[in-house]
This record gives C-alpha cells, sequence and structure tokens, in this order.
C-alpha cells in the first residue's frame, strides 16, 4: 500500500482503523472525530492481532494504535504494526507513564503519538490530516527517490559523485562496468585518481573544477583497472558551499572508446587508400617505362646470336627489370589496382602445397605446425597470390622469432555475423580463416597502426623493402576480405585472413593460355596505346613476328581508324587507361563496328574498380604492364588462333 493514493480530506470519508482495548478512550474518540467537518469511517478492534486481519480485509488510509493491549504492549506493539502496515501512517495512543515509548516510536515511523485524556478539541482530526499529507509527501519523496535510484543504476552513462578530495562517494553499475569493476562497491573503493593515467591529470581535473565550476563535453582518456584506455565524454560539475568552497563533484560519462576506434579506422582507411592511389599511379607510370626497357631488351636479345659478348649485360639488364616489375606488381597489389585472375579453391589444399617450401623457406630452428580444416570451403581468389599471402605472413613469422621458434598455420571455417563486434570488417556470411600465428617477440603498440603500409619496416636499411605486409593487406582486400592482427609484446602475434566463402561453385576457374611455339603471323591487329615508347615497341615486336599493326594514341582515333580501314581486323589490342576513352568502353565501340574482333587488355594499373570487376568476372584476356614478350607473344598468337577456329567453317565434303 505504499503507493496507493491518499484521499482527499475534504471529499471522502477517512477509514481510520482504531485499535483501542479500552472502550472508554474508544468512545472518547469517537465523539471527538464525529464533531469535527470531515467525514470518518471508523473500524474500532480491541486486540493487535485483530488489527492485522483488518489490514488485509478492509481498505484503511490511517491507524490509531494504542500501544497497550490485551495480546502485545508497549513499543513491540508499534513494531509489530509496521510490520504489517506497508505504509499506512501510523498515529499512537499513548498513556502518561508510555510517552517515552511514544516518542521512540515516532523515531521509528509513527506519524504523531498523542496522549490520551490530554487531547484538546480538533486536535485529535488536526493530527490525522498532518498525518495523511506528511505520508503522502513521504510516498511521493519515495517515488522519486525510487525513479532516481531506478535511472541512476539502470543508465547506460556512467554517474558518479566524489568529495573534493576525489573520494568516490556512489557512482552507478555503468560506472564499474565501463571501467571493469565486478561490482559497484569495488569501483567505489578506489579515488577518482585511480581513473586517470597518472594522478597529476587527476589533480589537475579537480582543480580546473574549483576554477571552472564544471566542465561540459570534455573528452577523457581514463584507465580501466586492467590498465586498458577508455576514452569518455564526460560532464563534471562541482557543488560549493556559500563561502565557495567545493566539497562534492558529479560526474556523468559516456564510453566514446567504440566511436573514437571507428574514427580511427576511418581515418586509417583513408591514409591507406590514399597511399594506394599515390602508388597505383607510380606503378602505372614505372611499368610504362619497364614496358619499355624490358621490350628493347628482349629484341636485343632475339638478335644477339648466343655467343655475343654483349649477351650477358642484356641478361642483366632484363633480371633488373623483372625485379623492378615484380615490385611494382606489390606496389598494386597493395594499392588494389591489380587485375586478377580468380578461380575456385580450398584454402586448406593452398597451405598444404606450400607447406613443404615453407620448412626449406623458414629454416631448421623454426618448427612448423599445420592444423588444416578439411571442411574450409572453396574461396574464389588468384592463386598466386594467395599463395604469396600465406609466404608473406610465414616470412615475417619467421623474422619476428631470430632466435627460433614456432609458426602455426591454421585454417578453419568460421560465420561472421558482420556486427560492429565482428572480428573482422567485413560483412555477414561464411569465411575461410587463414592463421599464422608466431612464439616471437610481438607488434610494439606504436608499431601497430603503420603495420599495413607499404615501406614501413622495423628492419634495418638493405635487409627488407616493406613491401610484405602491404602486398597481403591488398591482396586480402581485394579479394574482399580483411586481416586482423592480436598482439602481445614478448608472447607473439596472430595473423588472421579471412576470405568469404563460395556457397555455390558457379564460377569457371580463369585458364592461361598455354605456351606455343613461335609463329609468324600475318593477321591485322588494331594496338592503342598513349605512351608513345610503349606504343612505339610493341608495335616493333608485333611486326617483327609478321603482323600488320595499326596504331592509335587513344581511343577516338582507333574508332576512325577501325571505320577507314577496308580489310580485316583481327584483334584490338587496348591500354585499359587513357585520355578521352578508357578501354573498355573502346573495347565497346570496336565490337559494334567488327563484331568478329578478339580484345586483349594491357595496363600499367585499373583505377577503376568497376572495371576491374567486370575484367575479371568475364574473364576477359588481360596482361599487366611489364609483361614478359614470350607470355605476350603466346596471349596474341592464342586469341587469334581461338578466333580462327570459332569463325572459319569447314567446307562441305
Amino acid at each position: 500500500m505504499t503507493d496507493r493514493a491518499r484521499p482527499d480530506p475534504a471529499t471522502i470519508a477517512i477509514r481510520i482503523l482504531l485499535v483501542e482495548d479500552n472502550p472508554g478512550d474508544a468512545r472518547l474518540l469517537r465523539e471527538e472525530l464525529a464533531d469535527s467537518k470531515t467525514a470518518f469511517e471508523i473500524r474500532h478492534v480491541a486486540r493487535l492481532d485483530e488489527s492485522l486481519v483488518s489490514l488485509t480485509q478492509f481498505p484503511v488510509d490511517l491507524v490509531l494504535l494504542d500501544l497497550n493491549l490485551p495480546d502485545s504492549s508497549g513499543f513491540e506493539t508499534f513494531i509489530r504494526m509496521q510490520s504489517h502496515a506497508d505504509g499506512i501512517p501510523v498515529v499512537v495512543l499513548s498513556g502518561l507513564k508510555d510517552e517515552d515509548i511514544g516518542v521512540q516510536s515516532v523515531q521509528s515511523g509513527a506519524q504523531d503519538y498523542l496522549v490520551k485524556g490530554q487531547i484538546p478539541p480538533g486536535l485529535l482530526e488536526r493530527t490525522i490530516r498532518y498525518a495523511l499529507e506528511r505520508a503522502r509527501s513521504s510516498a511521493e519523496v519515495r517515488k522519486s527517490e525510487e525513479r532516481y535510484r531506478e535511472f541512476f543504476d539502470e543508465d547506460l552513462a556512467g554517474a558518479f559523485i566524489a568529495s573534493a578530495e576525489g573520494k568516490m562517494l556512489a557512482c552507478n553499475p555503468a560506472l564499474a562496468r565501463m571501467f571493469g569493476y565486478a561490482s559497484v562497491g569495488d569501483a567505489l573503493d578506489r579515488s577518482v585518481g585511480s581513473y586517470f593515467p597518472t594522478i597529476g591529470e587527476a589533480y589537475a581535473m579537480l582543480e580546473r573544477i574549483r576554477v571552472e565550476k564544471k566542465l561540459l563535453n570534455h573528452e577523457f582518456t581514463l584507465r580501466r583497472v586492467d590498465g586498458k584506455p577508455v576514452h569518455t565524454i564526460g560532464n563534471l560539475i562541482g557543488a560549493f558551499d556559500a563561502a565557495g568552497t567545493l566539497y562534492e563533484i558529479k560526474g556523468y560519462l559516456v564510453d566514446d572508446s567504440e566511436r573514437r576506434q571507428l574514427e580511427e579506422e576511418l581515418r586509417q582507411s583513408q591514409k591507406m587508400e590514399s597511399i594506394g592511389r599515390l602508388a597505383g599511379g607510380v606503378a602505372h607510370d614505372f611499368n610504362n617505362l619497364l614496358t619499355v626497357i624490358l621490350g628493347y631488351t628482349d629484341a636485343l636479345l632475339e638478335d644477339a646470336a648466343p655467343d655475343a659478348p654483349h649477351r650477358a649485360d642484356l641478361t642483366e639488364i632484363q633480371n633488373a627489370g623483372e625485379r623492378a616489375a615484380a615490385l611494382t606488381r606489390q606496389l598494386l597489389t597493395f594499392s588494389r589496382r591489380q587485375v586478377l585472375q580468380p578461380r575456385l579453391l580450398d584454402l586448406s589444399d593452398l597451405v598444404a602445397r606450400v607447406q613443404g617450401m615453407l620448412e626449406r623457406l623458414l629454416g631448421d630452428d623454426i618448427e612448423v605446425v599445420a592444423r588444416l580444416d578439411a571442411g574450409v570451403g572453396l574461396i574464389r581468389a588468384d592463386a598466386s597470390q594467395i599463395e604469396q599471402v600465406v609466404l608473406n605472413l610465414c616470412v615475417n613469422a619467421r623474422d619476428a622469432m631470430p632466435g627460433g621458434g614456432t609458426l602455426t598455420i591454421e585454417t578453419r571455417r568460421v560465420r561472421v555475423d558482420g556486427s560492429p563486434g565482428s572480428p573482422a570488417r567485413v560483412g555477414p556470411g561464411n569465411y575461410a580463416v587463414l592463421s599464422v600465428s608466431d612464439t616471437g617477440h610481438g607488434i610494439e603498440p606504436d608499431v601497430l597502426p603503420k603495420l599495413f603500409e607499404p615501406f614501413f619496416t622495423t628492419k634495418k636499411l638493405g635487409e627488407g623493402t616493406g613491401l610484405g605486409l602491404s602486398t597481403v593487406y591488398g591482396t586480402v582486400k581485394q579479394s574482399n576480405g580483411d586481416i586482423t592482427v592480436e598482439t602481445a609484446v614478448g608472447i607473439g602475434s596472430v595473423f588472421r585472413v579471412y576470405l568469404p566463402v563460395i556457397e555455390e561453385a558457379t564460377v569457371a576457374d580463369a585458364t592461361t593460355p598455354a605456351p606455343v611455339e613461335r609463329v609468324v603471323g600475318s593477321e591485322t591487329i588494331l594496338l592503342v596505346e598513349d605512351e608513345e615508347g610503349v606504343r612505339r615497341i610493341t608495335s616493333r615486336l608485333l611486326q617483327a613476328r609478321g603482323y600488320e599493326v595499326l596504331e592509335a594514341a587513344d581511343g577516338l582515333e582507333a574508332i576512325g581508324i577501325c571505320e577507314r580501314h577496308e580489310g580485316t581486323i583481327d584483334l584490338l589490342i587496348t591500354d585499359m587507361m587513357m585520355p578521352r576513352m578508357n578501354g573498355r568502353d573502346l573495347s565497346l565501340r570496336i565490337q559494334t563496328l567488327r563484331p568478329d574482333i578478339r580484345v586483349l587488355f594491357v595496363s600499367g594499373y585499373t583505377a577503376d574498380s568497376q572495371i576491374r570487376a567486370e575484367i575479371e568476372q568475364a574473364g576477359k584476356a588481360f596482361l599487366q604492364k611489364p609483361v614478359a614478350q614470350s607470355l605476350f607473344q603466346d596471349t596474341v598468337r592464342h586469341l587469334l588462333d581461338t578466333r580462327r577456329q570459332r569463325f572459319v567453317t569447314t567446307p562441305a565434303a
């Protein structure tokens, strides 16, 4: 009955339970109330047990209680009544000798007490009305306190009250959870200073409160009980006495760690994307230069006699150019500007194939442990790129264990729900996970944000380019996956690569033309390349094989040539990135004019992700600059021969 609304005494009869064993005293009390202007409904009982039963059977607004009854006496009477009254106000009726007990009852919760035989006219009514008002006010205060306590305890944000010296006086469960404490009591055992990274920062905060009175929307980097940082946004308000002295601080903290982490991830992603664009642009220009260098080198080598004195020099130039080409391929992989040759792969089978190579590569002081799940599922990826991911991660693990150790490679299939708390930043679905863990020295916290940046390395000058992990990052991202790192200094690191599982095997394997013997051709090829040096050497090498070459510097010029040329054009070789029109759009225009023409795309890099996706999904012929002349010529011959088989009919017998 604590929350029951009390009646308005002016309009509704007040229901009184009179507990009095003296009939004369009961009659006097009834007569006193009968003469008042307020309506009273009185139920009279003579024993305490009867009164307790009446409380359960009839609605009661107030109890008039004599302390000395046949079945109970003294302060014990009030205690028993209070335990059953459930918030109903009680006014004690006391004899002269019981006045001290009456005072004790009021101190224990009775609304008032009256001394029987000394009640002047009107006092009983006023006492009852005041008791009801006080009870109503007390109930409202209790409700308000309960609402505040409920809000305080259930609020998702952390709230606290502290003394001016920083002693925690109160806090809610959210604050305890935010800082890793098992209970509110554990959180209160610590001072405000323990929540700050240093005691100096805590003193600085207290001093600012004294001077500025409050701190609103202030960012604090605080510390959990386990030492991990907690990024918060808080409002702190000081309470001051009449002399202006700070005596209390009230604080309200919101855990902003997740937002800060997402912001940092976004900044890192934008940073990596910017670096990727730069790397892709550099690779594009460098690949064109390498195409010219390697093209002329190949031409000279073809013409050089086996015993020519300069042949060894040309071979060294060729080898250096190919090493430079490998570096640019790593840049393109990081920047995700490389066109892949994806096919269906079993991740466990792929790791098993390279395991023997790993054991030779890593050395005798590294123990390799493989735990490969046969049911990991199929992924769609470029096999050579994924092999490079495995090799780079394992070599990185080896370098983290200069004194030897254990390298563990695992594959398993996991389900990711795509929620903010997921281990990887990927959409929901099934993933094949490659884990490479080591027992090395771990990664320092200041190194982690730079881990996948190209050319960042902790190795000494000349010991590495820093492109290994950046290549891994680019390959994984371009394969629609993600990579995570867990590390502890002095214990080791775990790299996990998440690659989406292909549930239905609907993707055909990419094919590479088989090498063919050197054949002198006679077909007509339209070569479209905006870099003059690349166009000149490519045309020269094609003409050396007997092809007729029509050259164009851009797409519009190529369309004009195609419209004017009266003979057959068998093959279009086009760069992907050109001014005024890209290679994809050019091929579509040319194929409307000459439906039988075959197309070979060649590019230093492809900036447009949609174009790259179309090339990959359609399985169109593509070569990455710089390309070895043997592969280039074999691909050209393969495309021309495929066209001949498709479009030349056999005469009828």
